[in-house]
């Protein structure tokens, strides 16, 4: 599984010869959603909803890419990934702090892949608070 495939002509760096089964995409900005830099893919998961691939749950939550209910840079989803008995959360480029109902939709995460920037996602502090929520 491959989570936000990343350009390398927009990101700057190289990127390696890989293959996944999965991918998903949070947002379709074109520096996260290099599908075709990936090699064997069976499915693309792009959006919220439930799916089933191969024994693995992906639960994809709707949240925005901005602190201005999308707006500015529109939607991003919010992944739970379930394999081989470990729940993952990928949070995708998110820009919001996380409202407490989605927090409770998630559950319990063991692995949790956060953002942190403070200009297209979240900041420190804001990551800090989240991480400290889950």
């Amino acid at each position: 599984m491959i989570t936000d495939p990343f350009n390398p002509l927009k990101v700057g760096l190289k990127y390696p010869k890989n293959s996944a089964d999965i991918v998903t995409i949070s947002h379709g900005h074109d520096d996260h959603n290099y599908v075709e830099g990936v090699n064997d893919v069976r499915k693309v998961i792009q959006g919220p909803g439930e799916y089933e691939v191969l024994g693995v749950s992906v639960i994809g939550y709707p949240v925005f890419h901005d602190d201005k209910n999308g707006s500015e840079r529109g939607k991003n989803t919010i992944y739970v990934i379930e394999m081989d008995g470990i729940r993952l959360a990928h949070l995708g480029d998110i820009g919001h702090t996380i409202s407490e109902d989605t927090l409770e939709e998630l559950g319990t995460i063991d692995i949790l892949f956060i953002p942190v920037g403070g200009i297209y996602t979240i900041n420190p502090t804001q990551a800090a608070e989240t991480v400290n929520r889950t």
